[in-house]
């Protein structure tokens, strides 16, 4: 072992603790999670949110997919963008 090799229990050991590494940053991104969402008068929707990483990809596919459709309406989110301004009143 003395010419830089690592044994088994070394690398079992050291992939343990970046498991536990991760579940940690796992476990802080749920904690820490929130949405925030409003309406400015001009009745564009603000959005400020803090996801894990995983929901806020999703998310960030689902505003993609919303944005880039002729009629603006998508499943993923359920809800019309053409539908907005009678919500508000």
């Amino acid at each position: 072992m003395g010419r830089g090799e690592l044994s088994y229990s070394k690398v079992r050991g050291y992939r343990r603790a970046q498991e536990a590494k991760e579940l940690s940053r796992e476990a802080q991104q749920q904690m820490n999670r929130s949405v925030n969402y409003w309406f400015e008068d001009d009745g564009s929707l603000v959005l400020k949110a803090r996801l894990p990483a995983l929901a806020g990809a999703m998310l960030v596919r689902a505003l993609d997919a919303a944005s880039s459709t002729k009629s603006s309406c998508t499943s993923t989110l359920k809800f019309c963008v053409n539908a907005l301004p009678a919500l508000r009143d």
